[in-house]
């Protein structure tokens, strides 16, 4: 069996130098093949490049959405060079030494069906929603998966879902993959990894400014109502097709 087309991406604000060469030396160290991606910077961005539709979440903002359209850049060079998963580290990530998985192997070990895999391995430490439903040697599927952006593995078949129907942020984009994990847990599948392969710099401050509320847009609103209503008629219309539950932000 071929191996996958794989890429590591790591998203990192031009203005925070230390963040960015902290993270350079350790994947620099490792000697793998790596993209740096400049994540967009609230702070220097117009806010209608930031707005977000009236029903989004309500505690969101600026950073928030900033992050969600950084990784978004992520999984549109995912699909546009046809790779079969990126991984994607954020700048405040710490590698830590696996025993029987590592980074460096990960690709040989993939279960099957996987599409959303996180490796910083936290569960209920983060998100007490979190459920493994099912356990095994190296990977456990989960629904709902875990929140924690800073490393996780994604599929080229769900970076091209998320960016078909949720182009547009109305939460964090790791409380979309939550999300979806409960929705969608029949089409896609969600793990996390038994050992934990990234962790955080835990105490460290976030580069996501959550002071500045996200601007909000009715017109933005309407117009993702009628693309979702547009893609729920078009899944209708498909024969020998079930219709997927509509998300629900």
């Amino acid at each position: 069996m071929p191996s996958p087309r794989t890429r590591i991406f790591l998203i990192s604000l031009p203005r925070q130098a230390e963040r960015r060469e902290r993270s350079l030396r350790q994947l620099a160290a490792t000697g793998w093949d790596f993209e740096v991606v400049d994540g967009l910077d609230a702070l220097a961005t117009r806010r209608r490049e930031l707005v977000v539709p009236m029903h989004a979440w309500l505690n969101l903002f600026i950073g928030e959405v900033a992050c969600y359209h950084s990784h978004l850049e992520v999984l549109r060079r995912i699909v546009s060079r046809d790779l079969d998963y990126g991984l994607i580290l954020e700048d405040d990530f710490k590698l830590v030494a696996g025993t029987m998985t590592t980074l460096a192997n990960v690709w040989n070990h993939l279960p099957p069906g996987a599409d959303h895999i996180q490796l910083h391995n936290v569960r209920d430490e983060k998100f007490r929603g979190y459920r493994m439903i099912e356990a095994g040697e190296r990977f456990n599927r989960v629904s709902p998966t875990n929140t924690g952006g800073w490393a996780y593995i994604v599929s080229r078949r769900l970076a091209e879902y998320v960016l078909e129907h949720h182009p547009v942020p109305r939460k964090p984009m790791d409380d979309l993959y939550i999300q979806l994990s409960r929705t969608h847990r029949e089409q896609f599948g969600f793990f996390d990894t038994v050992e934990r392969l990234v962790d955080t710099h835990w105490g460290h401050p976030s580069s996501i400014n959550r002071w500045i509320p996200a601007p909000r847009s009715f017109s933005l609103m309407i117009r993702c109502w009628k693309d979702f209503r547009g893609h729920k008629q078009a899944r209708l219309a498909l024969p020998g097709r079930l219709s997927v539950s509509p998300n629900r932000a």
